[in-house]
């Protein structure tokens, strides 16, 4: 979960600050894809293991619809869908921003459920 994350952030410092470079498109939507997979191993884990009982467990769940909606936007941003609606580039933005942060947020509770 934590590389997943890394992965994710990664992708988004990318896109925010590397825009000028020929390969920022590239590593984004790689980054993105390989935090996803990471995130979708992680949950098929903690299915296994565990049950949902905790409050991290179900802000695990909402993470992980958050950014199946968002890596679902990313490729419309660059089609003809953003010229009929320009405001998804920002929903865009808000929404990958948003999610890395209640994603560090579930990771910190996560730590602090465990037990010694």
């Amino acid at each position: 979960m934590i590389i997943g994350l890394i992965a994710f952030i990664s992708g988004t410092l990318i896109a925010h600050f590397m825009k000028e470079k020929n390969w920022w498109l590239r590593a984004h939507h790689t980054l993105d894809i390989i935090g996803f997979v990471l995130i979708i191993i992680a949950l098929i884990i903690t299915i296994y293991m565990v049950n949902f009982r905790t409050i991290h467990s179900y802000l695990g769940i909402v993470n992980i619809s958050l950014y199946v909606i968002c890596i679902l936007i990313g490729p419309g941003l660059f089609k003809n869908f953003l010229e009929k609606h320009p405001q998804i580039r920002g929903f865009h933005r808000l929404l990958s921003r948003g999610t890395n942060a209640l994603m560090f947020i579930s990771l910190l509770i996560g730590f602090a459920t465990l037990s010694p």
